[in-house]
């Protein structure tokens, strides 16, 4: 995948994450912020390893200020990032510096895709813009391997039907953690094939039990035994009277 559609897709992921915290009550903020958190420390690794270091390196003057700017950027979002999590338990202060931190991404990733993406697009050409985005691709799913706790609250991504086998394999790193894991972060057990003798199960409608008996699959009604004898007996009192 291109570098650019890489790093954008990643910056639409928070966006949403954004937006759910902006149309949800206070109290489910935390789970939010924890996907973002994961998120934010994902895609800031892969550009401060992969990206930054080669845009200094190849690109202009004016291309390297900006990658500079970023860096310290980084830096900022980083340290609202430890402070949050730190203070999840003391609802105004978290409140107040999730405002200011949606605020400083929102910020980083304008000047990302306004000012910094263009000059890239500008000088590497799409071969090498390729070459770059499987390198973040590769950096991330080491960086996932290595990191559990910030993979599980990883947004799981939609992959295409077509993905490559790097797509394929993010699929697979993030459902293996989460499986593990669960929705919640805690770790589930595997089951094993041994029947739970405990488990209760509710009746389903084609095995409920009415006044005349039980209803069979096909909607006729099974006539009880104590229902069946009651009749025979019924008939055969009316065959003796005659």
């Amino acid at each position: 995948m291109n570098a650019i559609d890489l790093l954008k897709r990643d910056h639409e992921v928070v966006a949403d994450l954004f937006e759910q915290v902006r149309n949800v009550p206070e109290s489910k903020h935390s789970a939010i912020f924890t996907k973002i958190k994961a998120e934010l420390d994902v895609h800031a690794h892969i550009e401060e390893t992969v990206l930054y270091p080669r845009l200094k390196k190849d690109g202009t003057k004016k291309l390297a200020d900006i990658t500079s700017e970023g860096i310290e950027e980084h830096h900022q979002v980083k340290m609202f990032l430890k402070e949050l999590d730190g203070v999840r338990r003391r609802r105004d202060i978290f409140q107040a510096k999730l405002k200011v931190l949606m605020e400083d991404v929102e910020h980083h990733v304008d000047e990302e895709e306004d000012e910094m993406f263009p000059l890239v697009e500008d000088q590497f050409s799409e071969t090498a813009l390729e070459k770059l985005g499987t390198a973040l691709e590769n950096k991330k799913q080491k960086f996932i391997a290595a990191n559990p706790d910030i993979a599980k609250g990883l947004v799981k991504r939609r992959i295409s039907k077509d993905p490559g086998a790097l797509g394929a394999i993010y699929e697979k790193a993030i459902s293996a953690v989460q499986g593990v894991f669960g929705g919640n972060g805690v770790k589930t057990t595997r089951r094993t094939g041994k029947k739970n003798t405990n488990r209760k199960t509710s009746p389903s409608p084609i095995s409920a039990v009415n006044g005349s008996g039980r209803t069979t699959g096909k909607g006729r009604t099974r006539v009880s035994a104590p229902a069946a004898k009651k009749r025979s007996s019924g008939g055969q009192k009316r065959a003796a009277a005659k």
